[in-house]
């Protein structure tokens, strides 16, 4: 072999494969607020659907929802980049969080408590899951098994017993100042990590 055809062969590319999206896009996007933006942009651009009209009948069908409220999206795309759009309820961990009374979920479930939660909501969050279409096929005890378990990883304990107005408000209020110090923990801990990158992308003089 030359050596003209030895450095073609030495440049040949790696042949990418295409990715094949199934027909149904599962997202969560907040209600009267799609844009354009990643990460929902990218997932649209990529299954050939059109951006701004997508946008735009989103935020349309959603307008009577409150801003910001978190919706189960299932996007059916057409062969031909049409689609039909199919709108669930919020997630079970958005309503968990309502009924806690909280904002975030635990950084540590299993070891701090984030919230609680009594089997009186459990009950009522999966009797208001199961008018999902998605989740017709579950029995109500099914329905409250998987509310129950996303309680546990969130950190949220679930009690027998009706919740005490002031023992909660007590515990809410504590909770509230561990959060604060948990995001300070966490927002120093990726600053020493980023000056750490940047120090070793430094080129030595």
């Amino acid at each position: 072999m030359s050596a003209k055809a030895k450095k073609v062969v030495g440049k040949a590319k790696p042949v990418l494969q295409k990715v094949v999206h199934g027909p149904i896009m599962k997202t969560i996007i907040p209600a009267g607020m799609a844009s354009a933006a990643p990460p929902l942009g990218t997932m649209l651009g990529q299954r050939g659907i059109n951006i701004a009209n997508f946008v735009k009948d989103f935020n349309e069908q959603t307008k009577n929802y409150k801003d910001g409220i978190p919706i189960t999206t299932r996007v059916h795309c057409q062969g031909d980049r049409s689609y039909f759009l199919e709108l669930l309820k919020p997630p079970v961990s958005f309503f968990l969080k309502q009924a806690a009374g909280i904002k975030r979920a635990s950084m540590e479930p299993g070891h701090k408590i984030a919230g609680v939660v009594s089997i009186k909501h459990i009950y009522e969050i999966a009797k208001f899951k199961m008018e999902d279409v998605n989740c017709a096929h579950m029995s109500l005890q099914e329905m409250c098994i998987k509310v129950i378990n996303s309680a546990n990883r969130a950190g949220i304990k679930v009690v027998k017993h009706d919740l005490d107005p002031v023992e909660l408000d007590e515990f809410l209020k504590q909770r509230e100042d561990i959060a604060k110090q948990e995001l300070k923990e966490l927002s120093e801990k990726r600053a020493a990590k980023l000056m750490r990158s940047s120090a070793a992308s430094t080129p030595k003089k």
